[in-house]
């Protein structure tokens, strides 16, 4: 009788919770609703591509919405509560420095800010209002993505506000000029300025930077690099920053089909689900098939009959610290132009998932912009922020809006002039034939001929009036005679004659693309795929050489100068390579710098290009040693630590084995729900310094990757409408559909 009981128990159980997680696949299904003038039709492709079919952009626009909702709303979820300093309320204490540190840098504030100048326009206004309908339409209707069920929580109605701030978020993954001002300071403070201008090469013969004065009083200088550091380590792959990115527009002059070409890579944390949200929307007016960001309602990523764009980072310089003096006697007091005045106080409320009553978090203001470290034990200094971001006029909906709508690689640029932040290159191709690349965002002109790249005092007044080019006269191209336009986050091709500081990435995948793209006159979609592809790391050669002049008969150096320089899954030459650098550069920097600002500097591209730099001289003020003691212990420690890893058997330690990758969800941090909401770990190709940039953080020895090819992208427009376009994941955030891991 009870075993009866038990199985019938069991059966029950079984249905109930086989009959709720078919509810949570989501499915589709016809309905009505008072904010439609029209039908809506939409089809899921086989790739779970929502195509939206409407008589007008304002219903098509509500469709997506809801879409995007249905598909991605926990994503979109945690995007907003980021933004906003909320995700605590979610997840408890693990992520209060974060909140602390999204609040600090006012990213919610300064769009609220901006709403109350009314400065939308009723057109735009119009469809982004109809696309929160449609979001707010799905979540009314109750059923909702399982994530909410397993915190117990439930989300709240969306807002204009929670489109803008997200914004925020894609511009601080542009954190690099962030750490590396911060780290620049507390260096300077311990190093005499020869020899920290070997780490920073591009900016070496700065007149600024030969001026300037280490403050002994900024104790919380690490204090900033562990918070920013922190963050971009623990939440970059389940937010998604972005990293870097390839891209390049071809002209008719050098494609099968005399139309140009687009080709686009965006490399950005991975994170599950994937950055970007496909969805085709067509109408009379408006058709766009377009890449999303979850969230908001205008695509960042598109292509219609008309035009394609695409997008990398610029890598300028758009964050500036000041350093401020506290008033030791009232730490709420800042001096400006020689005077005390009050700082800006906000009492921020931090509600925390689990604790009775809010942490009351003070964030303070300067005429510069937000502190980062705060008062309360600064001795009498602080840093402050002054962000591009912040500025009074970054109408980033505006910017997406007619990116949306324009025509022409010209209209692309007009377009982008609207925007202070984030700082993009726009690569465009149009059907009329053209070519072109704009400078998106606010480029500073400092004063007296300061480069961004330290603290500057903002006690004075000196240094507080930046002016800006206009956005005309940002770094742009059209229709080259080469033929091709190629961006991979180096220096600006074309400067204009103003000497730009930025965190420009390393030469070798710009140098690879130039070395590729001149080879054909009859490009087409196959036969530029491979470059997407492409394993080659640019610079092996000059490296191996170097260690085989010192170490020609040291087993692994004899292993490399062998190597084709591809770094395949299965190539164990790969592995050492990558490793060797690691080793050498901890073994020269790490003890004298130490360990916290090690770490920060292999943040930023300079710690690759020191690598270069220290490989390719035989003298240097880091040099406490002969270099070619620096290579032996390395070369040592490498065959020991992989050894250990691995075994003594090379042929084991295959790049496959050692560079991994895995798709990691915010819900997937604990197990068991790992196995259930992250995918992989999968042996990863490629590298940090290849075109198939699949990037494990250069400091780090796990070589777990971080970042990669957000989505891949062709379009031609021989035939615009064969375009060929991949995601890493699945374009569904929903783990009960197919379409959460069919990419």
């Amino acid at each position: 009788m009870i075993r009866n009981l038990l199985l019938s128990f069991i059966i029950v159980l079984l249905g109930i919770t086989g009959r709720y997680l078919h509810s949570k696949k989501l499915p589709l299904r016809p309905f009505e609703t008072k904010h439609l003038t029209d039908d809506v039709s939409i089809a899921i492709d086989t790739r779970g591509v929502a195509h939206i079919e409407a008589k007008t952009w304002k219903d098509a626009q509500f469709g997506l919405g809801y879409m995007m909702a249905k598909d991605r709303l926990w994503q979109m979820e945690v995007l907003r509560r980021a933004s906003a300093g909320r995700l605590s309320e979610y997840f408890g204490e693990r992520t209060i420095k974060m909140d602390k540190l999204m609040r600090s840098l006012r990213l919610r504030a300064s769009m609220e800010n901006y709403l109350l100048k009314n400065e939308i326009s009723p057109e735009i206004s119009i469809l982004v209002d109809s696309f929160l309908e449609g979001i707010n339409t799905f979540i009314s209707q109750g059923n909702l993505p399982i994530e909410f069920d397993l915190i117990g929580k439930y989300p709240e109605k969306w807002k204009l506000i929670d489109v803008l701030s997200i914004s925020g978020i894609v511009t601080f993954s542009f954190a690099e000029g962030m750490i590396l001002d911060a780290l620049v300071a507390s260096l300077l403070n311990d190093f005499p300025q020869e020899q920290v201008s070997e780490l920073l090469l591009k900016v070496k013969n700065d007149s600024q930077f030969k001026e300037y004065q280490g403050y002994k009083d900024l104790p919380k200088v690490s204090k900033v690099l562990e918070n920013v550091v922190d963050v971009l380590d623990e939440f970059a792959h389940p937010i998604g920053f972005f990293k870097g990115s390839n891209s390049w527009v071809i002209s008719g002059s050098k494609t099968k089909s005399g139309k140009p070409l687009l080709s686009n890579d965006p490399h950005i944390a991975f994170s599950n689900p994937s950055f970007w949200y496909e969805a085709n929307i067509s109408t009379p007016e408006h058709s766009m098939y377009g890449h999303y960001l979850p969230g908001v309602g205008f695509a960042g990523l598109g292509h219609n009959k008309h035009k394609a764009w695409a997008i990398t980072m610029s890598e300028m310089d758009d964050a500036d610290m000041f350093i401020e003096k506290i008033n030791p006697e009232n730490p709420e007091l800042v001096m400006e132009k020689n005077e005390w005045v009050p700082l800006r106080k906000t009492i921020e409320e931090i509600y925390v998932k689990g604790q009775n009553s809010p942490i009351k978090y003070p964030v303070y203001e300067s005429v510069h912009g937000p502190l980062l470290n705060g008062t309360k034990y600064d001795r009498g200094v602080a840093l402050s922020l002054k962000w591009a971001f912040h500025h009074p006029k970054n109408n980033i909906l505006k910017t997406f809006y007619h990116l949306n709508t324009a025509k022409t690689v010209k209209e692309v640029s007009k377009a982008i002039s609207y925007a202070s932040a984030p700082g993009f290159n726009v690569s465009s191709v149009d059907s009329k034939g053209n070519i072109g690349w704009h400078v998106m965002g606010k480029i500073a002109i400092r004063p007296n001929g300061q480069t961004g790249l330290y603290p500057l005092p903002g006690w004075t007044g000196e240094y507080d009036k930046f002016k800006y080019l206009a956005p005309e006269d940002n770094p742009h191209l059209y229709n080259p005679k080469s033929g091709f336009i190629a961006s991979a986050n180096y220096y600006p091709e074309v400067d204009f004659g103003h000497n730009f500081n930025g965190q420009w990435q390393p030469e070798e995948r710009i140098k690879r693309l130039k070395a590729i793209l001149p080879s054909k006159n009859n490009w087409d979609a196959e036969s530029v795929k491979p470059i997407f592809l492409d394993n080659i790391i640019q610079g092996k050669n000059e490296v191996v050489r170097i260690l085989a002049s010192n170490f020609p008969e040291n087993n692994l150096v004899q292993r490399l100068t062998q190597w084709d320089g591809i770094c395949s899954t299965t190539s164990s030459e790969c592995s050492i390579y990558y490793y060797f650098s690691r080793m050498f550069m901890k073994e020269v920097l790490e003890g004298q710098i130490g360990e916290e600002r090690f770490n920060a500097f292999t943040k930023t591209a300079d710690y690759w290009q020191s690598y270069r730099n220290f490989m390719r001289i035989e003298n240097s003020t880091w040099f406490k040693k002969d270099k070619i003691v620096y290579i032996k212990v390395a070369l040592d420690k490498v065959y020991d630590e992989l050894a250990s890893r691995f075994g003594t058997d090379i042929s084991n330690w295959q790049w496959g084995n050692l560079h991994t990758v895995e798709f990691k969800h915010l819900m997937g941090a604990k197990k068991p729900l790992n196995h259930l909401f992250n995918l992989g770990p999968y042996p990863a190709p490629g590298g940090y310094s290849q075109l198939n940039n699949f990037a494990a953080p250069r400091g780090d020895q796990s070589f777990n990757v971080k970042s990669g090819p957000s989505t891949r992208r062709i379009i031609d427009y021989g035939d615009y409408q064969k375009f060929f376009s991949v995601l890493p994941t699945g374009n569904s955030g929903n783990v009960m559909s197919s379409h959460y891991d069919d990419q």
